[in-house]
């Protein structure tokens, strides 16, 4: 399974919108350390329960390993 990165917390100079500024991966290595470890949950008032238990599922099942 391949690893998704949540892009609503992307360092801000890794983020292709800042290009112009001429940053570079390494410049901020503790923003990048949180990016890399960092678990973003999807929280918002119209997820259904289905999808909330979804998402509690697949957490167990993480963890549980």
């Amino acid at each position: 399974m391949q690893k998704q990165k949540n892009i609503a917390i992307i360092p801000i100079h890794l983020n292709s919108c800042n290009k112009n500024l001429n940053w570079e991966k390494g410049n901020f290595p503790v923003a990048e350390n949180y990016y890399n470890r960092c678990l973003s949950l999807p929280m918002f008032p119209t997820l259904s329960d289905e999808e909330q238990d979804f998402v509690i599922n697949k957490v167990k099942e993480f963890i549980s390993k």
